[in-house]
């Protein structure tokens, strides 16, 4: 299975708002603490452009690891049009103003954006 390329974004399927995460060690500390959070439909989206599905938590004797929400195999690669879109919309739902003004020419920057925003 192909790992995800850090810096990423997790994409909720029910909400706009987008969670960058800087390495593995984020992806971890989050579905840790937000595990019952994860559904059907989330993605985490690479710094490749790569789209993961978020597979639900699955309930097992097996270490604590393996009964939270597993990032499954990339499935799809995503266009970076629809990653500004995206990214637009993530603007948009925190309250940035001139969200159509919002440009970058690779998913890093696309994702470096992301963490901007979250810190403005």
């Amino acid at each position: 299975m192909t790992q995800p390329t850090w810096p990423a974004i997790l994409k909720p399927a029910d909400s706009d708002e987008l969670l960058f995460l800087e390495n593995e060690r984020d992806w971890l500390e989050y579905i840790c603490l937000h595990q019952h959070l994860s559904c059907q439909g989330d993605q985490l989206i690479d710094s490749g452009g790569l789209c993961y599905p978020i597979l639900p938590a699955t309930r097992s004797n097996e270490p604590v690891l393996a009964s939270l929400p597993q990032i499954g195999p990339s499935q799809s690669r995503l266009e970076l049009k629809d990653l500004k879109l995206l990214v637009q919309k993530h603007a948009a739902a925190l309250g940035s103003c001139c969200v159509a003004k919002l440009a970058f020419i690779t998913f890093p920057q696309g994702l470096e954006m992301v963490r901007y925003l979250d810190n403005l």
